[in-house]
């Protein structure tokens, strides 16, 4: 094996430290994303959520210009409503600004932040 193919292989360690998991053959970024999946996998199976998706993106524009993309990692209907999670082992200044965004241009959204 060349070195440039092992450097391919070998993945840079997270930032904060999060541990990469697969459920269902899907992989997620922390462990913690992995258990709200198996969470909310169950509460779609009894009924209680339904349209069950990952990795929702949000575009926030601007005056025509797009500003950015939020993204949440889960989205679900509960009661009628939609509801986004985003699951956060650290919440940095540049998520809660995000979240400020993706509230202010959604308010139909009702947008929840699941901590470690």
């Amino acid at each position: 094996m060349q070195i440039s193919e092992y450097k391919k292989l070998a993945r840079k360690p997270n930032k904060y430290r999060a541990v990469r998991t697969t459920v269902d053959n899907i992989p997620f970024d922390s462990k913690l994303e992995s258990r709200k999946y198996q969470e909310l996998k169950l509460l779609e199976r009894t009924g209680a959520i339904s349209d069950l998706t990952l990795q929702p993106s949000f575009p926030i524009i601007w005056n025509g210009q797009k500003i950015t993309i939020v993204k949440g990692d889960f989205q679900f209907v509960e009661h009628g409503k939609t509801v986004v999670i985003d699951a956060k082992g650290f919440d940095n200044q540049l998520s809660k600004l995000k979240r400020k965004l993706v509230v202010a241009f959604y308010p139909h959204l009702d947008w929840r932040v699941v901590k470690s």
